[in-house]
């Protein structure tokens, strides 16, 4: 391949997503669904692309740009991540973090329960394909891509296709349910800022933010004169990714049984770069805003790419355990949703049950989205309290499940890792119970 083949390739998904902003801002149902741009243009490309029609002409390589540029998007986290005080937390905080913890974790032991117990049995699928269940629906498109390369480097190359499948049926369950969700909620009372199901701005859901309501995407720290300042910030990014891709090669060189994921070696060493820039002062040149608009970019791509990339004949393969695989993931988000929701906030349930409904079947964003549906103003607080408990606790969680699972899973380990799993689910149980985070069920609404 040359430079050129990876050029047409980025020119050929950007038309794909130009396009899906196009019929977001034209066709109803996109709207209603608010189905993001860069889904589909994934599936305009799984569709027309080779492993579909064949018309549009990607390249060979074309599938294995979404494992390259989820770690560009964990590069991203740790330079984007402001300094938070801790006289900020507060109870709502402890909640969100002790629910959050509990989704997270549940999600992913129930989906290897199921594995263990019945697709590996019953189906005589991989041990791993349980574990696909979280990693398309909690972890989304980004950590389907990042786990997928760390199966098929040891050599469960289904997995790919497997986890982008999740995460594309995560989306659809993650909007399409949580809008049911609303309307069920708001006929019942259980809402507290509004009273009747509510449509979003028109902005917000076709895309197109009229120019009184625009925001400034960052601001210049550095001169033109100099250098540009978005080049600085995807400079850094760059170099995050490649100590990241160095150290992983290095590591594989002194043991060629050792793989680690480059995506956490990417939050490492972002650690490492804004340490040093703070203590040289230089962290005030990176801005948050710019880092995370890069991010959403990479991340954009990533999903196209990773949808049109998904081998159709995996999915058929796979169909019957995949739809029960779903369903039972469906199943557990509402159960959160809207049984535990209610025994764990004391204020607020449904507005943090429901976003984190949608963060759990497609990631922050479709949370944010489902909440703004019945918090158009976030009077709740909820996303305040979920951007420090994720900085504290379930990015850790995270980082630890998606890096190590794949690995103890492959080497034979689904058990343990399993064991695992549930012992910590029991101790965020204990924590949780012992912070007095249970209590009886309030299903009206604050108000």
């Amino acid at each position: 391949m040359s430079f050129w083949d990876v050029i047409l390739d980025f020119g050929l998904m950007s038309a794909l997503i130009l396009l899906g902003q196009l019929l977001r801002a034209k066709v109803k149902i996109l709207q209603e669904l608010f189905i993001p741009a860069s889904l589909t243009a994934g599936v305009l490309g799984l569709i027309f692309g080779p492993n579909g029609l064949g018309i549009i002409p990607f390249s060979s390589a074309f599938g294995s740009y979404s494992g390259a540029l989820i770690v560009l998007v964990f590069a991203a986290l740790p330079l984007s991540q402001e300094n938070v005080k801790k006289e900020k937390s507060s109870s709502g905080v402890v909640q969100m973090w002790s629910f959050q913890l509990v989704a997270y974790l549940g999600q992913h032991l129930w989906a290897m329960i199921l594995g263990l117990l019945l697709f590996v049995p019953v189906f005589g699928t991989h041990p791993g394909f349980g574990y696909m269940l979280p990693t398309g629906f909690v972890g989304g498109h980004g950590t389907a891509a990042a786990v997928g390369d760390s199966f098929a480097g040891m050599g469960w190359e289904d997995a790919g296709a497997l986890g982008m499948t999740s995460a594309t049926v995560g989306i659809l369950s993650g909007l399409i349910g949580g809008i049911i969700l609303i309307k069920l909620a708001t006929k019942k009372g259980y809402t507290n800022y509004i009273t009747d199901f509510v449509k979003l701005p028109e902005s917000f859901r076709t895309g197109l933010i009229p120019e009184q309501e625009r925001e400034v995407m960052g601001r210049e720290s550095f001169s033109t004169i100099s250098v540009d300042p978005l080049a600085v910030h995807t400079a850094l990014l760059f170099v995050v990714a490649y100590g990241a891709k160095k150290i992983a090669d290095f590591v594989l060189y002194l043991n060629p049984k050792l793989s680690l994921p480059v995506f956490s070696l990417a939050v490492l060493v972002g650690f490492i770069v804004m340490k040093l820039m703070r203590l040289g002062g230089a962290d005030k040149y990176v801005d948050r805003r710019v880092i995370t608009r890069l991010s959403s970019t990479f991340t954009d791509y990533l999903v196209g790419f990773g949808v049109a990339s998904i081998q159709l004949g995996v999915v058929v393969k796979y169909a019957v355990p995949l739809a029960i695989l779903f369903t039972c993931g469906i199943l557990f988000n509402i159960f959160i949703a809207v049984w535990l929701a209610p025994r764990m906030f004391t204020k607020d349930w449904f507005e943090k049950g429901i976003f984190t409904y949608g963060w759990a079947s497609g990631v922050t964003a479709i949370g944010i989205t489902v909440l703004r549906i019945c918090d158009p103003n976030f009077k709740s607080g909820t996303l305040d309290d979920f951007s420090l408990s994720y900085l504290f606790g379930n990015m850790w969680a995270e980082l630890t499940v998606v890096t190590m699972g794949p690995i103890l899973i492959a080497t034979g380990l689904a058990v343990p890792y399993t064991l695992a799993l549930a012992g910590a689910f029991v101790v965020v149980l204990l924590v949780t119970w012992k912070l007095k985070g249970f209590h009886k069920s309030v299903q009206k609404s604050n108000a």
